[in-house]
């Protein structure tokens, strides 16, 4: 069977630890631009006070940051250097609802098949970010390992990414206020009687709000309860939770999680730069596997509002 590897890009802000483990040798760098107009390559092993610097200027600042895709020249770099040696790659990439990142890809990969005639690079839109693209590799690197082949690795990760969730909230209104994203009323009282904003990832791989809790507690109760009607097999898998300046409630999480879901394991993924300058602070969420999503969160959207009404 024909030797293949696993190439996410930064947006599955996996440390070096964690793409060990998965076995994975690569990654295709982003672009982070600072507020002076300089550009840098987003890099996945910056120290975390870095990171924590960085989301502490966005929330309490409200500074706000740009990044870009990684670049088909780098994208063409990295697929050549295993096409060279006869190894064919899955690139998974964030998102194409929230990047373009997907498309870098298909342009790189053809052009370096079209060098390399026996090369395979497979692209695969994740239609998820940062810990769910983790998710997803967990899954291919378990296969992968199990001696699975490319063409059935890549069958997993059309079919899964489907069938991922995430569960938590977004709590940072005045943020999202500066992106535009609610308003200066909305984020002004909202952050008065705590509320939380509780969203899935639709069919095309974007996050769609589905309701609102006010307080901590409620959003954890909600959430667990959102996590046991639609997780499927949660013993067989491992559950990532990911957050921006979160760390504490993010941890309360993942105790509940440990406790009354009794998944696998657990594997902190906390938001990079990548996709932390649209995200922002305030984010704490799991990311799983369940039953498959359907069009605009509408059933998703039924099973919150049955549990948040019966609070």
């Amino acid at each position: 069977m024909k030797e293949f590897v696993l190439i996410p890009d930064t947006a599955c802000d996996l440390c070096k630890e964690q793409r060990g483990q998965l076995g994975i040798p690569d990654y295709l760098h982003g672009i982070f631009y600072e507020n002076d107009g300089t550009e840098r390559l987003i890099d996945l092993d910056e120290p975390r006070e870095n990171i924590n610097a960085f989301f502490d200027s966005m929330g309490k600042m409200k500074t706000l940051y740009r990044t870009a895709t990684p670049t088909v020249g780098e994208a063409v770099h990295v697929f050549e250097k295993y096409a060279q040696k006869g190894i064919d790659v899955i690139s998974l990439s964030l998102s194409s609802g929230l990047s373009a990142t997907y498309s870098v890809t298909l342009g790189a990969a053809k052009q370096v098949m079209e060098k390399y005639p026996q090369a395979k690079i497979y692209c695969v839109d994740s239609l998820c970010y940062s810990g769910g693209i983790a998710a997803l590799l967990c899954g291919a690197s378990k296969r992968q390992k199990e001696g699975k082949s490319a063409e059935e690795v890549v069958a997993y990760l059309e079919s899964a990414r489907t069938h991922l969730h995430q569960c938590g909230c977004m709590d940072d209104l005045f943020f999202l206020n500066k992106t535009g994203r609610v308003s200066n009323a909305k984020a002004f009282f909202g952050s008065m009687i705590g509320l939380k904003l509780m969203a899935d990832f639709n069919e095309r791989g974007m996050v769609e709000v589905m309701g609102k809790t006010k307080g901590k507690r409620a959003m954890l109760d909600a959430a667990i309860a959102y996590i046991k009607k639609t997780i499927v097999n949660p013993a067989e898998q491992t559950i990532v939770v990911t957050q921006s300046a979160r760390e504490d409630v993010t941890n309360e999480l993942a105790e509940r999680i440990r406790m009354e879901i009794g998944p696998k394991d657990i594997m902190f993924v906390p938001l990079g730069r990548a996709c932390g300058a649209s995200i922002g602070p305030g984010l704490c969420v799991a990311m799983y596997f369940g039953t498959e999503r359907t069009a605009g969160c509408v059933r998703e959207k039924e099973i919150l509002s049955e549990i948040l009404s019966a609070k």
